[in-house]
């Protein structure tokens, strides 16, 4: 049971390390098409 929740911690930390370099990525995208607007 508890290696199990490790194991389930473990990839939600993945998951969530993942989700936030998408997110970092398409802010920068998105800053850079604002740029290039302005």
């Amino acid at each position: 049971m508890i290696c199990r929740g490790n194991a389930v911690a473990t990839v939600t930390a993945e998951e969530a390390q993942y989700a936030s370099e998408r997110m970092m990525k398409e802010l920068l995208r998105a800053e850079r098409k604002m740029s290039q607007t302005l």
